[in-house]
């Protein structure tokens, strides 16, 4: 996809990694890529 803006993208991700991480026993989860 093209003009994909990597803020909103990137924080949209880390919210659902860190919420994804509380359901994991709230272990800080940070993929990169």
């Amino acid at each position: 996809p093209e003009e994909i803006t990597w803020e909103v993208e990137n924080e949209f991700w880390q919210n659902y990694r860190w919420k994804l991480a509380e359901e994991l026993g709230g272990k800080k989860i940070i993929w990169e890529g």
